[in-house]
């Protein structure tokens, strides 16, 4: 559902269903794994300010059923089904066009994504048996995540453009086991780039 509040003002929510095929685990038997269903609701707005400044605003919520999950097992890399996980967050945007070739742009995600139901033994330690992972956190799901970036376009003569471009990013901590094993944890870290694009 689309609505045009004004000239510069776009808003919309969907609503949508979709799917990821299952599968068989190779090198294994009898080992297959169930197609992973997802229920996803977005509601956002986005507006344009004086034709120089974007900002765009998006909630969420997806709903998983059977999500598709990794283990490493044997050394080996096996799929494997959660019952139930949900994912809801919100995402901020600004773009700004300072001048005809100088961009700002800066976005922040926050995020709650764990699991609901989902019941499985953990390979590194099955002396513990039949974990409940309901409410651990999904892997590589960081609870917020920003970035901030600044690019100037340069005409060189008639032969194309030259980008240049720095960015910034920052991240929380997160996980890369469904189990939240403190030694699969990643903790809370920066990235930043410097890009230089020709374009012919």
């Amino acid at each position: 559902l689309d609505w045009d509040v004004s000239d510069d003002t776009f808003a919309y929510v969907t609503h949508s269903k979709g799917f990821k095929s299952g599968g068989y685990n190779s090198g294994l038997c009898d080992n297959e794994f169930e197609p992973e269903i997802i229920y996803a609701t977005e509601i956002g707005v986005k507006t344009r300010i004086q034709e120089t400044v974007q900002l765009n605003a998006a909630a969420f919520y997806y709903d998983y059923e059977d999500l598709q999950t990794r283990q490493i097992i044997n050394n080996a890399s096996q799929v494997g089904n959660a019952a139930k996980a949900e994912i809801y967050g919100l995402e901020l945007e600004a773009t700004a066009y300072l001048l005809d070739n100088l961009t700002i742009d800066a976005a922040v995600t926050f995020l709650h994504a764990e699991n609901e139901e989902y019941s499985v033994s953990d390979p590194m330690a099955p002396a513990l048996g039949i974990q409940d992972l309901k409410g651990k956190e999904l892997v590589r799901a960081p609870d917020w995540r920003a970035t901030a970036g600044i690019e100037y376009n340069f005409s060189v003569g008639d032969s194309g453009g030259l980008l240049v471009r720095y960015e910034v990013t920052r991240s929380d901590n997160l996980f890369y086991t469904v189990f939240n094993n403190d030694f699969s944890e990643q903790e809370a870290y920066g990235v930043s780039n410097l890009r230089l694009t020709w374009r012919a």
